[in-house]
Formats: structure tokens, C-alpha cells, sequence
């Protein structure tokens, strides 16, 4: 490295600044150099700054934590880091930067391929989403290239070109006749010339099916977007859900595209998805505009889902006091317990530990669920199967969700019941649904660590112990409910839970009527 101990980031860094780099800097190695403090006009150079902690206390939060370009080594095929005229469009961008002078970073040859689609639209890896910015970006460094470089041949290789944004078709066809060569097709593998060091491109165009092989002085990799890493320590201590892109997700795409299941916290740009600068200014400005009208309001409104008491069935056990992570149940003065609506964050965690159901939910009560599942199984016909599926709000409602909107099929055996969360299911709702003639019961929630309630987990496996033991005493398979924590993106795996479970169910022996009655007597004590 060739740079002084004071420098620029980069040529078009934000904020335009100097750094100083502390590992050379001679006044922090041995206290010898402290030219640049002496020299400076406005005297803003300090050495004594350190690096501190600061806590500070805030009402919402804008999670901005931008992406991460793909690492193009991972795809083997296309010899980056392997071949030495493969680069990524950022190092193609630094290129074009300085190409009219004298001496750019690197000569680009008289042929150059741009080739699309590099850690997007690619099942293989897992990232089958568009990135979005990758067609016009390379349209544009190809552009400015052709322009400092008329006689350069350029070609670029695409799956689909989408120029989506204002202006953007016109950019494109600019660039066509400017001389640009388009090809549809993505190149199956690279190699290199050993005496010439050009990069050999084997594509087929699939508009004319022809096969082409041609050699490259450069070739330039568009490198996908993906959320940054960064990102994985503020996800988990903020709880937020990713959609199956891998990005967070929003609270609803057309009504609240800003907001997140978590109150208070907002989203913008690349954070969420892929996105163009205009594109993320704007979700900027909104989620601005969120944070100034939530720091607004004089009032604010909390989600009804929240738990309350029955008053005339409470028999002031106590019992529920210590089954509520946020001290959210109290002793009122009448013996009986109720619920701080401040501090209940609705999970129905705490229903499971009153033996009388005394402690109930706001829109997923006793009576509405029990309805719920009777109405479920009442079509039910000899011979039939049934799943119930409790999936939680935050993560596996909406996985399931996807899977419907993208026509991913799964057994026809299964129903979906949304609920805030696992937790909600307590072992008699389990029993009562095995006893109405549920085959199976599933319960689906978000792993413990992007779960907004991180505790929920555990009272799930509680509930579902309980419900097993029964099974056991009354010889029914305890493998009829599972458990299962997913991640938003995780559509396959659930479905091959799901089939799983209807699988097996055919090959064991339906429950006899006897045993669901007496399993409804065990749970229901009727």
C-alpha cells in the first residue's frame, strides 16, 4: 500500500474526509511526528480522541443497514480471484473512474463482456430474487466506457434485461446505438488462455440457439445484492423477521411498506430489498416521515392482542404470576389476578399455566379457539386426515403465506391456524383437538433468537410435554405433534414437514373413538 498515513477513502468517498490510519501514523507509533496538527488552519486535528460507548435512549429506530455485494469466488465457474481479467463491476466502476488518464488502475483490453446475474436469479445458492440495480449498472459503466474508448468491443450477457425506472429504457437503447452488443445468455463456465491471459466465454444465445465462444481482455461480473452482514446483530436484538429473500421484512408490503412487526422500528433502503438510490431516498423520506408522526402523537395506541382475566372464574391461585416474563400479572385487590395492559406484550404464554383457563387472549381466546378447531374438523369424513397447523404471526403464518401466493403445494390433509405465537397452544387445546378428531397437530414458531417473544419457545415444549405424557398413558402415537421453529425464507423445508407428517399418518392406525373420548375426559375433565 502507497498511501500516507493521512488519506481519502476513496475518490468519491461520503463524506469527503480525511482519516488518519493509526497502525502508520509515526505520533502514534512513538510520539516523533505531529506536522499535520501544527500545519492545520482550523486546528480540528486531535489525538487524544479515543473510541467510547455511548448509550442512548431513543423512541423508534431506522434500520438502514444497507447490503453486501455477492462474493463472486463462490461461484467457481466464472474464475474470479482465480483469473486475472475477472473483476466485479465495483472494481470496473474504480476503472472507468480514472480511464482518461494517463495511466488508469489497469488496461481494459480492446474486448470486454459484462455478464449478468452474478449472485441473483440463481437457485443454485439460494438467492432466486432480482437485484435490481445489476442491468443498469452495467449498462452504465459499459456506456462511459464505450464513450472514453469508441473503438472497444463490448458485449453484455444477460438473463433478462430489466430497465425498470424512469429513463431507464431510454438509457438503454442509447447504449445500443452507441454500438453495445446485447446477448441473451448466461455463460455456462470460464477459462483462460494460458499465453494471452484472455478470458474464454462459452454462452449460448437462446434467441438464435447459436453456441458462443469467444475470447475476452476483460471480463466484468455484476455481483447480486444480499442483506449486509452487519445486519445479523441488529436483527436479533431487535427481533425483526426476514422474508424468504433473506431481507427484513416489512410489516405489510402495500399498507405499512416501512414499518416492521416491532413498534417502533422502521425500514429503509437496501435493508429491506434490493433497491436503486431514488428508490431509497424515497423509502428514507417515508420512514422519516413515520418517525416524526409517531413522535407526534400525544396518544399512543397498543395492539389489542393482549391477555386479561376472567374475573369470575379466577380463583386467585397465583399461579400465573411467575409464568409471565414481563411481570405483566399482578394480584388486584380483590384476590383475583389481573393484567397490566402496559406491560403484556400479547404472546399467551401465561395461559397455559392457569388450570382453570381463567387467563385469556384478545381475538384468540379459549372460546374462539376451541370453536375453531371443532369447525375445522366438522367436515371431516371416514377415512379423512387432518393436520392442524398453529403457525405464530411473525414468521410461520406468513412462510406459509408465500408458499400459497407462489403455488407451492403441500397435503390438502392440512390447516392453518394463525396465532401470535406457539406458546398460545396450550397442551389442552392440543388434546382437545387430537379428541375432535385432528390426526396430527403441528405447531410452527420463529427460532428463539428473531422471535419477539424469545421465551415462548420453551413453554411450547412444556405444553407439548404435558399433552404427550396423556398420549403415552393412553397408547396414542406421541409422534402425531411435533414442533418445529422456522426461518421466513425456510418455504421447503416446511413443506416437507408438512408431508412428512402426512406421510406418516398413513402408516399407522387411526385413533379409535374410544381413545379420543377418553382423551377429551383427560383434557377437558368433562
Amino acid at each position: 500500500m502507497n498511501r500516507k498515513a493521512i488519506y481519502i477513502p476513496a475518490p468519491h468517498a461520503i463524506p469527503y474526509k480525511y482519516l488518519i490510519d493509526k497502525d502508520n501514523c509515526l505520533h502514534f507509533k512513538d510520539g516523533s511526528c505531529s506536522i499535520c496538527a501544527d500545519i492545520c488552519p482550523q486546528k480540528i486535528i486531535d489525538f487524544e480522541q479515543k473510541p467510547e460507548f455511548i448509550d442512548i435512549a431513543v423512541d423508534n429506530v431506522v434500520v438502514a443497514t444497507g447490503y453486501d455485494i455477492y462474493d463472486a469466488t463462490e461461484k467457481t465457474v466464472f474464475g474470479y480471484g482465480k483469473y486475472k481479467n475477472v473483476v466485479s463491476a465495483l472494481e470496473m466502476e474504480r476503472i472507468v473512474d480514472h480511464i482518461s488518464e494517463k495511466e488508469p488502475p489497469r488496461e481494459v483490453g480492446k474486448r470486454v463482456a459484462f455478464v449478468q446475474c452474478i449472485g441473483s436469479r440463481d437457485e443454485q445458492i439460494g438467492r432466486e430474487y432480482c437485484s435490481r440495480v445489476c442491468c443498469m449498472f452495467s449498462i452504465k459503466l459499459a456506456s462511459l466506457l464505450k464513450q472514453a474508448k469508441p473503438e472497444t468491443d463490448i458485449y453484455i450477457f444477460y438473463t433478462d434485461l430489466r430497465a425498470f425506472g424512469k429513463g431507464y429504457e431510454e438509457y438503454y437503447k442509447r447504449s445500443q446505438e452507441m454500438g453495445i452488443k446485447f446477448v441473451r445468455g448466461k455463460p455456462s463456465h470460464f477459462t483462460e488462455d494460458f499465453e494471452t491471459k484472455q478470458v474464454v466465454v462459452t454462452v449460448e444465445d437462446t434467441l438464435s440457439r447459436d453456441i458462443i465462444q469467444s475470447k475476452f481482455d476483460l471480463v466484468v461480473l455484476a455481483n447480486g445484492m444480499g442483506l449486509s452482514k452487519a445486519s445479523e446483530p441488529i436483527a436479533d436484538q431487535l427481533k425483526l423477521a426476514k422474508s424468504d429473500d433473506g431481507f427484513f421484512k416489512e410489516a405489510h408490503p402495500k399498507y405499512r411498506p416501512v414499518d416492521t412487526l416491532v413498534e417502533g422500528v422502521f425500514l429503509a433502503g437496501a435493508a429491506q430489498g434490493p433497491k436503486d438510490i431514488p428508490d431509497t431516498v424515497t423509502q428514507a423520506s417515508a420512514a422519516a416521515g413515520r418517525v416524526l408522526a409517531t413522535l407526534a402523537q400525544k396518544e399512543f395506541s397498543i395492539d389489542p392482542v393482549l391477555a386479561f382475566v376472567h374475573q369470575d372464574i379466577c380463583d386467585g391461585c397465583k399461579k400465573c404470576l411467575d409464568s409471565c416474563p414481563k411481570q405483566a400479572i399482578s394480584m388486584n385487590a380483590d384476590g383475583k389476578a389481573e393484567v397490566n395492559e402496559a406491560l403484556c406484550l400479547g404472546c399467551g404464554s401465561c395461559i397455559a399455566s392457569c388450570p382453570i383457563e381463567a387467563i385469556d387472549l384478545n381475538y384468540y381466546t379459549n372460546d374462539q379457539m376451541y370453536a375453531q378447531i371443532e369447525a375445522s374438523l366438522s367436515n371431516k369424513k371416514e377415512g379423512d386426515k387432518r393436520i392442524l397447523i398453529f403457525a405464530d404471526d411473525n414468521t410461520v403464518y406468513r412462510l406459509a403465506d408465500a408458499c400459497g401466493v407462489r403455488k407451492m403445494k403441500y397435503s390438502t390433509d392440512s390447516r392453518i391456524f394463525r396465532v401470535p405465537s406457539g406458546s398460545r397452544i396450550t397442551s389442552n387445546l392440543i388434546g382437545f383437538a387430537l379428541s375432535k378428531g385432528a390426526d396430527a397437530v403441528m405447531i410452527g414458531d420463529s427460532p428463539e433468537k428473531s422471535s419477539r417473544f424469545d421465551w415462548a419457545n420453551n413453554v411450547t415444549k412444556d405444553n407439548i410435554k404435558q399433552v404427550k405424557k396423556i398420549l403415552d398413558e393412553l397408547q396414542i402415537e406421541t409422534d402425531r405433534i411435533i414442533f418445529k421453529e422456522y426461518n421466513a425464507g425456510e418455504l421447503a423445508p416446511f413443506i416437507n414437514d408438512v408431508d412428512g407428517l402426512a406421510e406418516f399418518l398413513g402408516t399407522i392406525v387411526p385413533i379409535s373413538q374410544e381413545k379420543r373420548d377418553k382423551l377429551f375426559t383427560a383434557v377437558r375433565g368433562e
